[in-house]
C-alpha cells in the first residue's frame, strides 16, 4: 500500500495469475502496457482512496477487490471501453468527481467478476456529496446488493446513455440529489427502477424503464413534472409511477403511455399550491392507493379528450365506492377546468368532487360511484355541461351554497343525473338554480320534481330548481341553437290534481309583457301569478289554492299576441 510505482511501456503476458495487482491510489500510474495471455488477464485493484488521475483502458478489466473512494476535491477520469469487475460486495464511492465518458461502441462498464453473474454480486456506485460528475455511455450491471445499484446522496451528476441492469434491489436511489438522467435504461432490477426521496429534484428525460420487479418510478409529487420526453415504461411488476404526498408547484404531468397502462399511483395527500398551476395531459390516470385527497388551492388544468380522458380512480383490483377521498378545490385560482375527466370510486367523506369557494367550468365529465355525494358545492358556482353524475350513494349534486349553472335555455345542460342514492340535485340554498335540458331518466315532470329534486317542495325555505324541459342527452345533442325557444310554450301544471299547491312552467322566445292568471268555472279571476316584462327564457310560477274549494280551475298565459289556457283540478 505504501508503494507508488509508475508502470509504462511494458508487456505483461503468460503469467499464472493477475497481470498487475495494486492499490487503487496507484492505478492512475499505469501508462501504456500490453497485457495478454495471463491466467487472470486483468488488473487487480485493492481497496483505497483515489486522487486526481485517469484509469486508462488497457483492453483488460480492472478487478475491484475492495471498497474504492474518489476523495473529496479529486477527479477520477475513466477512459472509454474500460471495464470494472467487482470481486465481491464492494462499493465504488465518489466523494469528489467521476468523469466516465464512454462511446456507443466503447461503453464503460461496472459489473460483476463472476463467470455466471447474478444481481447483487457487488454493492453500488455511490455518489456522496459528489462534485460535477458525468457518466455517458456507461453500463452498470449486477450490483445493488444493498439499497440500489446506483445510490446518490447530496449529488447532482449528469447521466446520459447510462444503462442500469439487473440490480438485486432498486436501480437508482436518490436522496437530496437532483441529477439529470437522460436517454438511458433501467431494467431487470428486483425493486423499483428509480426511487427518489422528498428532498430530491431529478430530471428524467427519455428513459426506458422496463422489466423491473416493482414500480417503474417512485417519486414525490412536486418532482413528477420533471419526468419529461419520450419515456418508455413497460412490463414492470407494478407498471406505474408511485407518487408520494407533497405540495405541487407549476408544471405538467405527462401521459407516458397513451393507453392508460402507466398510471400515477397516489400514495398520499397531494395539494396544488396557491398561485401555482398543475396541468394534467390527456390520458393521465391517477389511481389512489388509500383514503387520500387531491386538493387544489392554485389552478388545475385537467383538459382531456373523448379518446383520452383524465381519470381519477381507485387503485384496488376490485374497486368500490369510497376507496379514496376526493378531488377537492378550495378557493382555487382562475384557469381551473375539468373537461373529459372521469372521477370514480371516491367520496369516502362528503363527496368525490368537492368545491369550496371555487367556480370553474366542468364539462364532458363523469362523477360516479362515490360513497357519499357525487359533487358537493359550498360557496361555489361552477358551470356544468355535458357531464354524467350517476350511481353515487348520496346526492348527485349537493348545493350547500352558491348558484351553479347546470343548464339553461340558451346553453343546454346536456348533463345526465341518474340513479344516485339520494336526490339527483339537492338545492339547500334560498336561490333559484337552473338545470334545464338535462337527462333525468324520465320525461314526466311530476316524477322528476317529486323524486329527483330537493327544493321548495320539500322545504319552503329553499329556492326552486328550474329543470324543465327534461331531455334525453342524445336528443339534446341533436338540438341546435337555432331551434331554441322558437315559440311560446305553456306546460301542464304539476302535480295535477293538486292539494293545495301546484307549479306552472312556461317558456317565451323573446322579451314580452306576460300575465299569468287563474280563473274558476264562472270566469272569475282567483289569482294573478305574473304581470310583468320578462326576457326570453323558461320560468316557473307557483300557485297556492289554500283558500279555494275543490273543483276545476283554469290558468291563462298571455304574452304579446299569444294566449293559451289550460285546465287544472283541485282536490281537498
Amino acid at each position: 500500500i505504501a508503494s507508488a510505482p509508475i508502470i509504462s511501456d511494458c508487456d505483461i503476458f503468460n503469467n499464472g495469475d493477475y497481470a498487475i495487482s495494486m492499490y487503487a491510489h496507484n492505478v492512475n500510474q499505469i501508462g501504456f502496457v500490453t497485457i495478454t495471455g495471463n491466467a487472470k488477464n486483468s488488473i487487480r485493484v485493492w481497496e483505497g482512496h483515489v486522487s486526481d488521475g485517469t484509469w486508462a483502458n488497457h483492453d483488460v478489466p480492472y478487478v475491484i477487490d475492495g471498497n474504492i473512494t474518489v476523495d473529496d476535491g479529486q477527479t477520477l477520469t475513466i477512459e472509454p471501453g474500460t471495464v470494472l469487475r467487482f470481486n465481491g460486495r464492494y462499493v465504488f464511492k465518489v466523494d469528489g468527481s467521476l468523469v466516465a465518458i464512454g462511446t456507443e461502441g466503447n461503453p464503460i462498464r461496472f459489473t460483476s467478476n463472476k463467470l455466471v453473474p447474478a444481481p447483487g454480486d457487488w454493492e453500488q456506485l455511490y455518489f456522496n456529496n459528489s462534485e460535477f460528475s458525468t457518466l455517458i455511455n456507461c453500463n452498470i450491471s449486477y450490483g445493488g446488493s444493498n439499497t440500489a445499484a446506483v445510490n446518490m446522496l447530496n449529488s447532482n451528476p449528469l447521466f446520459n446513455q447510462v444503462f442500469v441492469i439487473s440490480s438485486a434491489t432498486n436501480g437508482i436511489n436518490l436522496s437530496n440529489s437532483s441529477p439529470e438522467i437522460i436517454n438511458g435504461w433501467i431494467t431487470e432490477s428486483a425493486g423499483i427502477g428509480i426511487i427518489s426521496s422528498f428532498d430530491s429534484d431529478p430530471t428524467l428525460n427519455s428513459i426506458s424503464i422496463f422489466e423491473n420487479g416493482d414500480y417503474a418510478i417512485s417519486m414525490y409529487a412536486d418532482n413528477i413534472k420533471n419526468i419529461i420526453g419520450d419515456m418508455e415504461i413497460l412490463l414492470n411488476g407494478k407498471n406505474s409511477i408511485k407518487v408520494e404526498d407533497e405540495t405541487v408547484h407549476t408544471g405538467t404531468w405527462l401521459n407516458h403511455s397513451g393507453v392508460h397502462n402507466v398510471p400515477y399511483i397516489i400514495a398520499g395527500n397531494i395539494s396544488v399550491a396557491d398561485g401555482e398551476t398543475l396541468t394534467l395531459n390527456p390520458g393521465v390516470e391517477l389511481r389512489f392507493n388509500g383514503d387520500y385527497v387531491f386538493e387544489v388551492n392554485g389552478a388545475l388544468v385537467a383538459d382531456g379528450t373523448e379518446q383520452f380522458p383524465i381519470i381519477f380512480t381507485s387503485n384496488k383490483e376490485n374497486p368500490a365506492p369510497g376507496d379514496w377521498r376526493s378531488l377537492s378545490f378550495f378557493n382555487c385560482d382562475p384557469g381551473t377546468l375539468l373537461d373529459y375527466c372521469v372521477i370514480i370510486y371516491g367520496g369516502s367523506n362528503t363527496a368525490a368532487l368537492n368545491l369550496s369557494l371555487s367556480s370553474f367550468p366542468i364539462s364532458n365529465s363523469i362523477v360516479r360511484f362515490s360513497e357519499q355525494r357525487g359533487i358537493n358545492l359550498s360557496q361555489s358556482s361552477p358551470t356544468i355541461r355535458g357531464s354524467v353524475i350517476r350511481d353515487n350513494l348520496g346526492n348527485g349534486v349537493h348545493i350547500m351554497s352558491g348558484r351553479p349553472d347546470l343548464g339553461n335555455v340558451k346553453d343546454f345542460g346536456r348533463n345526465a343525473f341518474l340513479s344516485n342514492g339520494g336526490w339527483e340535485v339537492y338545492n339547500n340554498t334560498p336561490d333559484t338554480i337552473y338545470a334545464q335540458y338535462n337527462d333525468w331518466e324520465s320525461f314526466d315532470s311530476l316524477t322528476i320534481d317529486t323524486n329527483n329534486i330537493f327544493d321548495d317542495d320539500e322545504n319552503p325555505s329553499k329556492g326552486i330548481v328550474i329543470f324543465m324541459p327534461p331531455q334525453k342527452v342524445t336528443d339534446v345533442k341533436e338540438i341546435t341553437e337555432s331551434e331554441i325557444l322558437k315559440e311560446f310554450v305553456v306546460e301542464q301544471n304539476y302535480p295535477n290534481p293538486f292539494n293545495p299547491s301546484t307549479k306552472i312552467n312556461f317558456s317565451i322566445p323573446k322579451e314580452s309583457f306576460v300575465t299569468l292568471e287563474v280563473f274558476n268555472t264562472l270566469g272569475e279571476r282567483v289569482g294573478l301569478l305574473i304581470s310583468e316584462e320578462l326576457g326570453s327564457g323558461t320560468y316557473r310560477a307557483d300557485f297556492s289554492a289554500i283558500s279555494l274549494t275543490s273543483g276545476i280551475y283554469f290558468y291563462t298565459l298571455k304574452a304579446d299576441d299569444f294566449a293559451q289556457t289550460k285546465k287544472m283540478i283541485l282536490i281537498k
